[in-house]
């Protein structure tokens, strides 16, 4: 549903939605062209703003997926990262948020995951084990993808450099490379120096409505 476009922000977190690739005639699969862009939260002035967006770039209309409001996500913040986590595309995929600053200004040490099946729209929370400090003004990536190996972890992320609870990160001395292991299921496993988590605590969102109406599988 087109929205009017959200309020003008910064120290905002977006990344681009892609079409999944499709079989040619001559059996080489089509590349990637980007569909969409994924806006979630940042500053209007004094503001924090806890809003998701959706950008269609073919049509350039604005599409208002959660409007922040509701307790079923990671809430106002601003200085976060947004990740793409590997086989998202159009219509099917997951992203995941890692700290920043909420409206008090302390740096924050939760992670999210935004789940997209079939235009239907949900958070889960990610409960890494150790817990990560509050951070902000980091960079993450995803430093491997495992979907294909034998095991439950199907990517790694890695979070680098920005400002802790106690100050700056020592960038020279890698104090602050930290890494997170997303898995399928329930049990979290815990490794030295990362974080693992189930992914199966989800809250649909209705595209374009920001309403909660309950527990949707996605497996």
């Amino acid at each position: 549903r087109a929205s009017s476009p959200p309020p003008p922000r910064s120290n905002h977190a977006a990344v681009p939605i892609e079409s999944k690739p499709s079989d040619g005639t001559d059996g080489k699969k089509s590349k990637n062209t980007t569909e969409a862009v994924l806006v979630y939260g940042g500053r209007a002035g004094e503001h924090v703003l806890g809003d998701t967006w959706i950008l269609i770039l073919a049509t350039n209309d604005w599409r208002c997926i959660d409007d922040g409001k509701q307790s079923h996500g990671p809430g106002l913040r601003y200085g976060h990262t947004l990740t793409t986590l590997p086989g998202s595309f159009s219509g099917s995929g997951r992203y995941l948020v890692v700290g920043g600053k909420g409206v008090d200004g302390e740096a924050l040490s939760d992670a999210w995951v935004l789940h997209n099946a079939r235009g239907k729209w949900w958070w889960s929370r990610v409960d890494p084990n150790p817990p990560l400090p509050g951070i902000t003004g980091h960079a993450a990536v995803v430093a491997a993808d495992k979907r294909h190996d034998p095991t439950p972890v199907f990517a790694t992320v890695a979070l680098i450099g920005g400002s802790e609870e106690k100050g700056e990160c020592d960038d020279r001395a890698m104090r602050c490379l930290r890494c997170i292991e997303l898995k399928e299921g329930r049990e979290p496993t815990r490794h030295s120096q990362a974080s693992s988590s189930g992914l199966n605590s989800r809250r649909a969102l209705e595209e374009g409505t920001g309403e909660s109406p309950g527990e949707l599988p996605i497996d």
